[in-house]
């Protein structure tokens, strides 16, 4: 009986073993891989890729999910959303085959460049800059490169309380891509409809929203912009 558990389990034990081995070498594979990228000299300057290529193509995905809270002073809605954004660097890409298959591996933002998003009609000074929740997104082998985070964000909106409160609102919300010596390109899209992730309730309802890019004024220059458009009715 014991010869045939003995049997049984040094096989299990053998596969066991072989898991093991494979994901230290993984682990190690991933560690050299991130050394590698990061000693590259643009990528270790924090450089904008479209200083090493024609222009960032820079897509963003968003959506709201809830209004949290309406000013009707400020004319203002505090909202939380989802937002996800992707890019190339030509300079952060690898042959899988030579790193035991990664094909992806988290980065944290102060290890490589990232896009710096403005809010244009932001209503709190605080909230101008989106700051990322996380501090991690992701880059894959191709030089793609993602970030994904929710945002909180405050921003101004014209509110028409004649039917109040039996009301509804259409409101922006409008994110720019700081220039600094970058030339984007910048493509939008409406994240799908999923579960709402945060499970808040609130007193209005999201009916509908696109996402669609125009230009910001600024100077003698018009930088591109993503703008999310939202029509909101009250629940109250």
């Amino acid at each position: 009986m014991w010869l045939i558990l003995l049997i049984l389990v040094l096989p299990l034990s053998n596969v066991w073993s072989a898991l093991n081995e494979s994901m230290s070498k993984y682990r190690e594979a991933q560690v050299t891989l991130k050394s590698a990228l990061l000693s590259h000299g643009a990528v270790r300057g924090n450089l904008c890729p479209a200083q090493r290529m024609s222009k960032v193509n820079l897509t963003i995905n968003f959506r709201v999910y809830e209004v949290l809270a309406s000013d009707d002073l400020e004319q203002s809605f505090t909202t939380v959303s989802y937002m996800e954004v992707n890019w190339d660097d030509n300079d952060l890409t690898w042959n899988s085959e030579d790193y035991e298959g990664v094909n992806c591996m988290p980065l944290t933002l102060d290890e490589i460049w990232h896009p710096s998003l403005v809010v244009t009609n932001a209503a709190d000074h605080e909230m101008v800059m989106i700051k990322p929740m996380d501090n991690q997104l992701t880059v894959c082998n191709n030089g793609h490169i993602f970030l994904k985070t929710p945002v909180f964000l405050k921003t101004t909106c014209y509110l028409d309380l004649t039917f109040y409160p039996f009301d509804t609102q259409e409101c922006q919300i409008l994110i720019m891509p700081f220039p600094e010596n970058c030339h984007f390109e910048v493509r939008t899209k409406t994240i799908d409809y999923m579960q709402d992730p945060f499970q808040l309730t609130g007193e209005w309802e999201i009916t509908h929203q696109n996402m669609s890019t125009s230009h910001y004024d600024v100077g003698d220059t018009y930088e591109p912009l993503a703008e999310c458009l939202y029509c909101t009715e009250s629940t109250a």
